[in-house]
C-alpha cells in the first residue's frame, strides 16, 4: 500500500519538523474542516483520514491539468475511471458531489485538453484492459 500524504495547506514550520514536504492542494481544506468528507481508517497504528471518494475525484480531476504525457496522467486517468464507478455511489452521485468543489473552468479546460488525447486512452487501455472509448466516454460525460 502506498500512502500520499497531502494537506490543505503546508505549515511554515512542516519541513523542518517532519523533515519532508507534503503535496498541497487546497480541495482538500473540506476533509480537515467537516467528517462528511472524509472516512477514518485505522492502519499502521495510526489513524488516517481519507478523502471520500467524490473529494478524491475533484482532486484527481484537478489535478490532470498539471500533468505531462506521462505514467502519472495515465495513473490519474484510471483511477478517476475507477473511482466513478467503483467507489460505492452511483456515477452520477460521485459526479455531482465531485462537481461542487470544482471550478467550472478546470472542467472547461480538461474538457479541451482531453478531447484529442487519443494516446492517453489507448495507454489506460492497456492499464485496466478496458475499452479507450468507454474511458474516454466516462470522462467526457463526468467533465460536462
Amino acid at each position: 500500500m502506498f500512502i500520499d500524504p497531502m494537506v490543505d495547506y503546508i505549515h511554515p514550520s512542516f519541513q523542518r519538523i517532519l523533515r519532508f514536504n507534503p503535496a498541497d492542494e487546497p480541495l482538500l481544506n473540506p476533509v480537515f474542516q467537516n467528517k462528511k468528507y472524509r472516512r477514518e481508517l485505522q492502519q499502521f497504528n495510526k489513524l488516517l483520514w481519507i478523502p471520500t471518494p467524490e473529494m478524491l475525484l475533484a482532486t484527481k480531476i484537478k489535478s490532470v491539468l498539471n500533468r505531462t504525457k506521462d505514467e502519472k496522467l495515465i495513473k490519474d486517468i484510471c483511477d478517476i475511471y475507477a473511482l466513478s464507478w467503483y467507489s460505492g455511489k452511483t456515477f452520477q452521485k460521485v459526479k455531482d458531489e465531485s462537481h461542487k468543489h470544482i471550478n467550472h473552468e478546470i472542467l472547461t479546460k480538461l474538457h479541451g485538453m482531453l478531447k484529442s488525447e487519443k494516446k492517453v486512452f489507448q495507454k489506460a487501455q492497456i492499464a485496466m484492459d478496458i475499452d479507450a472509448e468507454t474511458i474516454k466516454n466516462l470522462i467526457e460525460d463526468l467533465i460536462t
